[in-house]
C-alpha cells in the first residue's frame, strides 16, 4: 500500500505495512511491495522481493521493529512465493520461483535461531512471562464490548527473543456482554425517535 488519498501504482510510491492491532494502525516495515509469510504462530515474519531477481530475504522476530538479512541461495532468481505449512506454526519455509526456464525451490529452517522456548504462558501479562494479553476492543468504543463480546488473546511480547514452539496453543478468553441500545437498530420502514422505533409515514 501507500500513504495518500489514492492507491499508487509506481513502485517508488508503494511500501509494505504491518499492523499489530487488527488493522487499526499501520507501520511501514519495508520500502516497495513484498511477498510475506508468518511462522511460529505469527512470531516470525519473512519478506521477499518479488519485483526483481534476488537471493536474499528479510526476517524479523519482534514484529518488524528490527530486520535481519538472510542469503538463501548462491545465485539470484525470480521469487514467486514464500510459504510455510497452512497453520503457520512452523519455523520452516519454502521459497520457490524460476531462473530462466527452470524452477527453483529452497528450504529454510529457522528452528535453530533461538535456543530458548518462550515461558510462562499461563502467567501472561506478568513480568515473569514472555507473553502479554491483548484485546481488540481496547482501542475501540472506549474499551467496551465489540460486537457483543470482549475477546482477550495471549500473544508473545514483542521484544522477547524466544520461540513459541509447534505445539503452542494460543489462549483466547471470551466474555459475553449484555446488549445495550447501541446494539439495536430500527427495522426497514421505521425510524428512531426519542429512543423508539416509529413507523415511517412515507
Amino acid at each position: 500500500g501507500n500513504v495518500g488519498q489514492q492507491l499508487g501504482s509506481r513502485e517508488d510510491e508503494i511500501s509494505t505495512f504491518f499492523s499489530r492491532d487488527a488493522g487499526l494502525t499501520w507501520v511501514e516495515v519495508a520500502k516497495g511491495p513484498k511477498i510475506y509469510d508468518l511462522g511460529d504462530h505469527g512470531a516470525l515474519m519473512l519478506l521477499v522481493d518479488n519485483n526483481k531477481a534476488t537471493n536474499e530475504l528479510l526476517y524479523s522476530w519482534n514484529e518488524g521493529e528490527e530486520w535481519s538479512t538472510l542469503q538463501f541461495s548462491d545465485s539470484a532468481f525470480e521469487v514467486e512465493n514464500v510459504i510455510t505449512e497452512p497453520s503457520g506454526t512452523s519455523q520452516m519455509f519454502i521459497v520457490y520461483g524460476t531462473k530462466g526456464d527452470k524452477g527453483v525451490l529452497v528450504h529454510i529452517d529457522f528452528s535453530s535461531l533461538h535456543q530458548q522456548q518462550c515461558k510462562n504462558i499461563d502467567a501472561a501479562g506478568s513480568a515473569d512471562s514472555d507473553y502479554e494479553l491483548w484485546s481488540p476492543h481496547e482501542s475501540l468504543r472506549g474499551g467496551s464490548c465489540l460486537m457483543g463480546v470482549q475477546m482477550t488473546f495471549t500473544r508473545r511480547k514483542r521484544g522477547v527473543r524466544c520461540y513459541n514452539g509447534y505445539a503452542n496453543e494460543r489462549r483466547i478468553v471470551n466474555k459475553f456482554c449484555p446488549c445495550t441500545d447501541d446494539d439495536f437498530e430500527c427495522d426497514y420502514g421505521y425510524q428512531l425517535s426519542n429512543k423508539q422505533c416509529i413507523r415511517d409515514k412515507d
